[in-house]
């Protein structure tokens, strides 16, 4: 194995606390960073505390500073964190306020230690019937959608927190679940350009670095 196969990866863990075999597992990988869900925080007094120690448990294991640490967590059901972290609604429901909203997520995940948000989503709300997008995204057009978008990401990395948008190559007209099959857009390629793709090619237009 190569001994730089690590810093291709980010990894998750599975619990609050490091197991022997992930202890094992990330002297051996050195990966290049972590991602956080509800299963590595429990709802209990100053929860935040606990966390704090496992990063620092996860610098020392891998010898480095500089990991990747991240977060899926846009508001509505994407949304990991216990209180007293403020538990927002969907992002359809706070786009007029996305520039606050972006501050507010920056200000809370850079306390925490995070420097890697896996949001906005840059999808556009198209098919009624997708269960996986809807009013995760900011709108049902492009134009909506960009602006909210990127104010939010803005806001967002004013605080040292890289985002990411999602999920290229646009997830809104689709039906299938991407969770549990291959959804399927039919669209032209000259209709993905004029509607799904634009939020996408402004996102990387205005600088941001990261597409999932």
């Amino acid at each position: 194995m190569r001994d730089d196969i690590g810093k291709h990866f980010i990894v998750g863990l599975s619990s609050t606390e490091l197991s022997s075999e992930e202890k094992q597992q990330i002297k051996d990988i050195q990966p290049l960073g972590f991602i956080f869900f509800s299963r590595n925080f429990k709802s209990e007094e100053k929860w935040w505390e606990k966390f704090q120690a496992l990063i620092l448990e996860l610098k020392d294991i891998s010898s480095r500073d500089d990991l990747i640490l991240s977060i899926d967590h846009e508001g509505g059901r994407v949304n990991r964190l216990p209180a007293p972290v403020t538990s927002f609604p969907y992002a359809q429901n706070y786009k007029k306020y996305s520039e606050f909203v972006g501050k507010a997520f920056g200000l809370e995940l850079s306390a925490l230690g995070f420097n890697l948000c896996f949001a906005p989503v840059l999808d556009i709300d198209l098919e009624p019937a997708n269960r996986v997008i809807s009013k995760r995204a900011f709108a049902c057009n492009a134009e909506e959608v960009i602006i909210a978008a990127l104010s939010f990401a803005r806001n967002l990395e004013s605080y040292g927190i890289l985002s990411c948008g999602k999920h290229f190559p646009g997830h809104g007209a689709t039906v299938a679940d991407s969770h549990f099959e291959l959804p399927v857009n039919n669209s032209s390629l000259q209709e993905l350009l004029a509607c799904e793709l634009k939020p996408f090619e402004q996102y990387i237009s205005s600088g941001f670095q990261l597409l999932m």
